[in-house]
């Protein structure tokens, strides 16, 4: 009686699964992490003293760095595409909202805000709701959480007291470098600076006659003597506004920038230069612009063309910009990269596992063509 099976058919059988196997289970971990955004960089934050920076991966690791580019500290927490990162002002802490249930990223428990201890990698705080965005004070560890479009509340990051409801009539707000007081944008458009500890308006700025036109962003100079805002109109960016608040004048220099939607707002540290960014979601993003923060003249950074984010404090020698799946060290002085602190893992390398598939093909032939009619 013949036998059905041959050794060298069983070890042909289980190096075919062996290599099946290895070139399915990599491509397919690659595609699943793609598709849920796992290695993409959602978003990067800097503290206000410029002496740590961080980045949110979509698969909620929150990388931390020093202004140097070491690595700090890998946390491990709920934020995934769509959530949002700050850091305090001396970067001791950071505060990852988590996304809103979507069609791609559904796995994890959402409505809570963490506030962790960076040092000892653990949470400090919970804030038990859901929010747009977070942002911390520049000056002491508060932090302001964007709960609708038009309505921000501020927690203490070291106990649980209640949170105090914050003046804002618009969609953003940004800390004053001294922590006291915020710039706030409103519909119709208005820039509004209000003290905080008395929730007294100090001083408005009109953005025109037009009731459809709004701040999109805002953002405050780190000497504190100015303010830079966006303004839009039927959600286009029409006009980046600079107003001197030392000198008492009340009409800002402008210039008008691209049209497109998102765009996002930040000082360079020591107040050199304005970024204009528009931040990558599921659409590309449009050219990342850089303004003289004194006369908002256009200035060429070919290094920051592609970024959608840019992150960087009140002072410092660097900062850093975002991509897809990079994060770069960027010195302050000269805009060109000092250093590549992430990039995402490559696809994986399929073709030597190919190769050897080509040569079981060759010896399954011939043993096929080996065996008795």
């Amino acid at each position: 009686m013949r036998r059905r099976f041959t050794l060298p058919g069983l070890l042909l059988g289980v190096t075919l699964i062996g290599l099946l196997l290895a070139l399915i289970v990599p491509l397919a971990t690659y595609f699943a992490r793609a598709r849920y955004y796992s290695d993409e960089v959602i978003e990067v934050a800097a503290s206000a003293d410029g002496t740590t920076f961080a980045a949110l991966l979509g698969d909620g690791h929150v990388l931390v760095w020093d202004n140097e580019g070491s690595l700090k500290a890998t946390l491990h927490t709920l934020g995934t595409f769509g959530g949002s990162l700050a850091l305090s002002f001396d970067g001791r802490l950071a505060a990852v909202s988590p996304a809103g249930a979507n069609e791609y990223v559904n796995v994890y428990p959402r409505g809570t805000v963490e506030i962790w201890d960076i040092a000892k990698r653990k949470i400090r705080r919970a804030l038990a709701l859901r929010a747009a965005g977070t942002k911390f004070s520049t000056a002491e560890n508060l932090l302001i959480v964007n709960r609708s479009p038009f309505r921000f509340e501020m927690y203490p990051a070291d106990n649980d007291d209640p949170p105090r409801v914050v003046p804002a009539g618009g969609p953003y707000v940004a800390f004053a470098p001294d922590g006291a007081r915020i710039a706030t944008g409103t519909v119709p458009g208005r820039l509004e600076i209000w003290n905080l500890a008395t929730l007294f308006k100090e001083r408005e700025f009109p953005a025109g006659q037009t009731a459809h036109l709004w701040y999109n962003r805002v953002a405050w100079a780190p000497d504190g003597q100015s303010i830079a805002g966006l303004i839009s109109e039927d959600d286009q960016t029409l006009l980046l506004e600079k107003w001197d608040l030392a000198s008492g004048v009340d009409k800002p220099i402008s210039r008008r920038v691209s049209d497109y939607n998102g765009i996002d707002l930040a000082f360079s540290p020591a107040g050199r230069h304005l970024f204009v960014v528009n931040p990558r979601r599921d659409a590309a993003p449009g050219p990342t612009q850089v303004f003289d923060a004194d006369t908002l003249e256009p200035v060429e950074a070919p290094h920051l063309a592609d970024a959608w984010g840019v992150a960087g404090g009140m002072r410092g020698e660097t900062f850093v910009s975002a991509e897809k799946y990079t994060v770069d060290l960027v010195d302050t002085a000269t805009l060109q990269p000092r250093r590549r602190l992430y990039e995402g893992p490559p696809p994986p390398n399929v073709w030597p596992t190919v190769a050897c598939f080509g040569v079981w093909l060759v010896f399954a032939v011939r043993l096929i063509r080996k065996r008795p009619k």
